[in-house]
């Protein structure tokens, strides 16, 4: 008897390259009640940020483990829904050998890259060291980025100077990782062809692809890891 798993591997390399409906419907499927760690959507509300007119942006407060204060981030986080068509997309682009467990696969690598968070601005809490202590990152546009007044790794909460810091205060360099895969300048540039994503130039061009995402099925950030990883994410 030929499985469900048999019949999407065979309609993926039918299709393979075009995006389709099933794929969407097969994701979901796959990844039903899978938790992707969504730990900082505490507290929201509205707020809009410069840049991001338009974009339901939300200010978060939000605590963790190891925490004595709060911290505050503003999110643009996809909903289960828009991930499943963003992970088929990237998937089919990537052309993998299993779009089930590609899906999967990549899912996990969000999940461990960023929780499936978007942070637009603020001050992101993580355990770095596995110490039950969490160390503070400011974030500019789903990157890691240096602002002054914010001491990237430190151990701790955010003072309200280093909250106010990290989500009003002008960035003067921009990391490596763009979330909400983990996706390189290298990986981006290889997908999309050459483009300025140097230094500062990193922000706007994560900022563009996000937000070009969020209106669309696809996402140039997703796919370009997974295009880029296609034999990790092959069976």
């Amino acid at each position: 008897m030929i499985g469900l798993r048999t019949i999407a591997v065979a309609a993926f390399f039918l299709t393979a390259g075009h995006a389709v409906a099933g794929d969407v419907d097969t994701v979901r499927g796959a990844l039903r009640g899978f938790d992707f760690g969504r730990y900082m959507e505490g507290a929201c509300v509205d707020h809009a940020v410069p840049g991001w007119s338009g974009y339901p942006t939300r200010l978060c407060t939000y605590s963790v483990r190891g925490a004595s204060r709060p911290a505050q981030v503003v999110l643009l986080d996809a909903d289960d829904a828009q991930l499943s068509r963003w992970i088929a997309s990237a998937c089919r682009a990537a052309r993998t050998n299993d779009l089930i467990f590609c899906a999967r696969k990549l899912a996990r690598q969000i999940r461990d890259q960023s929780g499936a968070q978007f942070p637009v601005a603020g001050i992101v809490l993580e355990d770095m060291d596995g110490d039950g202590v969490p160390n503070q990152f400011a974030f500019r546009d789903g990157v890691t980025a240096v602002v002054p007044g914010v001491t990237n790794g430190k151990a701790g909460p955010p003072t309200p100077a280093e909250t106010e810091a990290g989500l009003t205060a002008a960035p003067t360099a921009a990391r490596k990782f763009a979330r909400i895969a983990g996706t390189t300048r290298e990986q981006f540039t290889s997908y999309r062809g050459a483009g300025d994503v140097a230094g500062l130039a990193w922000l706007a061009a994560v900022r563009t692809a996000y937000q070009a995402a969020w209106r669309a099925d696809d996402n140039d950030l997703v796919s370009a890891f997974a295009v880029v990883n296609r034999r990790s994410l092959s069976r």
